[in-house]
């Protein structure tokens, strides 16, 4: 099963794009790895088609969970996505990326990045400020909402209130320096669905990305959002 991540680094002069950035993508392996190929091209048709943002991405993919895969890409980016799910990645290549998190550089997680690495299952509270403590049944609906009080944040424009699938993850309570975006509620269950967390450098974190939520534009436009707010 392939798993993958993501990140965003300038161009030289002579590749710019109209004066913009370009990401470079580490993704992660979806439920089939057929999913992997439909979700990632959506979200990258998103951030390309966005007026303001011209960025290139490339996907790193990881054969399974213990794939030693470089992360070597990482080093030259200006912004990284998460969408792995428990990689047993170590020594040299998972302490790249710890710097690199140290460094307060720009972090963008999707759903299982938080629980990413299962070497440093402590990424979610250190540098997304989540508490992911499993998830609710799976097969119902998830309301999501956002956050009276974030009505005005640069993540939350030009996207509407969807319904999200797959299961709805527990972080309840997520840490006090974050900012509550979203919330998902599924059933008598409500729990925070995005947020960002603003520590060493800028981190958006959203729980939801199901492979079904790829057809949702509203959630790739939240996605995309995340994205360019955490490059400020």
């Amino acid at each position: 099963m392939p798993r993958a991540l993501a990140g965003v680094r300038p161009r030289s002069d002579r590749e710019q794009i109209a004066g913009h950035d370009h990401a470079l993508h580490l993704a992660r392996p979806l439920a089939d790895p057929a999913d992997t190929h439909l979700a990632v091209p959506a979200l990258e048709r998103q951030i390309l088609g966005h007026a303001n943002a011209a960025m290139d991405c490339e996907l790193l993919v990881f054969a399974s969970e213990q794939d030693e895969r470089s992360l070597a890409a990482i080093d030259t980016a200006d912004a990284v996505l998460v969408f792995t799910r428990r990689m047993h990645t170590a020594g040299i290549e998972l302490e790249r990326f710890q710097q690199y998190c140290r460094d307060g550089r720009p972090i963008v997680g999707v759903r299982t990045a938080s629980h990413a690495w299962q070497n440093w299952l402590e990424f979610d509270r250190e540098v997304l400020g989540g508490n992911y403590e499993g998830h609710f049944g799976s097969g119902v609906t998830t309301k999501v909402e956002f956050a009276a009080e974030s009505a005005e944040h640069p993540i939350l424009q030009d996207i509407e209130a969807f319904d999200a699938h797959g299961s709805l993850y527990q972080n309840t309570p997520i840490a006090e320096d974050t900012q509550l975006l979203a919330t998902g509620e599924e059933g008598q269950h409500r729990e925070p669905a995005a947020w960002t967390c603003d520590r060493a450098g800028r981190a958006f974190y959203t729980s939801l990305g199901h492979q079904h939520d790829f057809w949702e534009l509203d959630f790739l436009r939240l996605v995309r959002n995340g994205l360019l707010w955490s490059l400020n």
